[in-house]
């Protein structure tokens, strides 16, 4: 998968944001950050919650667990909400 179409994903991806510029994106998987920090170009930091945030003049990126990753609770998902709202 990642010899054949990461790179094409991460390139698609970046595209499909600096074209429709969404006020938000979650990427879920923290085991992908390498990746998520490809596509967006942006600084992160961590918040209380866990999350990884950062931002450009348009879009509020999120890196979180996966919603399958073992021991994550609904309300770290609500968090997720409550975070992109504040900001």
């Amino acid at each position: 998968y990642e010899n054949y179409c990461l790179e094409k994903r991460i390139s698609h991806l970046r595209s499909q944001i600096k074209e429709y510029k969404p006020k938000a994106v979650i990427f879920y998987g923290k085991l992908y950050e390498y990746s998520w920090r490809k596509i967006t170009s942006v600084e992160f930091s961590s918040s209380p919650e866990g999350l990884l945030i950062g931002k450009n003049c348009h879009t509020l990126f999120v890196i979180a667990k996966h919603p399958i990753a073992f021991g994550v609770p609904n309300e770290y998902f609500h968090n997720i909400g409550k975070s992109i709202a504040a900001m």
